[in-house]
């Protein structure tokens, strides 16, 4: 029994907890389109914001004690038109296609562990929770039959065991994994890595020169005041310093 309690002790601690984001507002709107010209540039600029991720891990239970572990890790979140976008939906919101070759590579690297751990989750729980209901019912048959009548009981049990042994590894492979799987998440959803980041205000404002230039406006690039304190100096990427990009169609 005790190695069934690991089993689902195991089982406990990679748990299904999801990660929850929080977001800042969209960056407030400077001059309220008062023109044509206003509203359809407002509408098709991009706008930049904060976001972050919680995520707790139970790390398990000793003594009486459950032991958690709360993280949690920023990023930069894109607006158009009122909507907050994933990180690959702003890049290609933005346009520039060496920054999203680039955050293609970082999802890259933790892209497999995003894949397997649900598989290795799921299939820990499935068979711990054979395990468990072997090992129960087959108690319960061996309780309620006369002494020796059948093994049949105790072979069910021990199957349940057996089956509860198996699934301490895909117990072990999902709690390795996890971190890498939440840390894809939170790349699919906030913009984070150094060197994108950094260049990520200038690729919008260039694409927001893009759209002021369509519409007959002049651009600018919303930030949000977290964002822009954080930035500093470097909130406002005139046109003449931005980087060279290579924009998509």
């Amino acid at each position: 029994m005790s190695l069934l309690r690991a089993c689902v002790g195991l089982v406990l601690v990679i748990g299904c907890n999801r990660p929850s984001y929080s977001w800042e507002p969209r960056p407030p709107r400077w001059v309220p389109p008062s023109t044509p010209a206003d509203q359809c540039y407002q509408q098709a600029r991009i706008e930049l914001a904060t976001g972050e991720q919680h995520w707790t891990r139970n790390l398990g239970t000793l003594g009486g004690y459950t032991y958690l572990q709360f993280r949690g890790s920023g990023g930069m979140v894109a607006y158009r038109d009122g909507q907050r976008l994933d990180a690959r939906a702003a890049l290609r919101a933005i346009g520039d296609r060496e920054l999203a070759q680039s955050y293609e590579g970082v999802l890259a690297q933790t892209a497999r562990a995003h894949t397997m751990y649900p598989v290795w989750r799921n299939t820990s729980l499935v068979l711990a929770g054979i395990a468990t209901v072997a090992v129960l019912g087959g108690g319960a048959w061996l309780l309620a039959s006369p002494s020796g009548e059948s093994n049949t009981p105790a072979y069910i049990m021990l199957g349940g065991l057996g089956i509860g042994a198996v699934s301490l590894l895909p117990s072990v492979l999902a709690y390795v994994t996890q971190p890498d799987a939440v840390r894809h998440e939170h790349d699919l959803v906030l913009i984070s890595d150094a060197d994108i980041a950094q260049k990520l205000p200038a690729a919008a404002f260039r694409r927001n020169q893009v759209e002021a230039s369509r519409c007959a406006t002049t651009a600018d690039l919303p930030l949000s005041p977290a964002l822009e304190r954080a930035m500093g100096s470097a909130a406002r990427p005139p046109a003449a310093s931005a980087d060279s990009g290579h924009p998509m169609p």
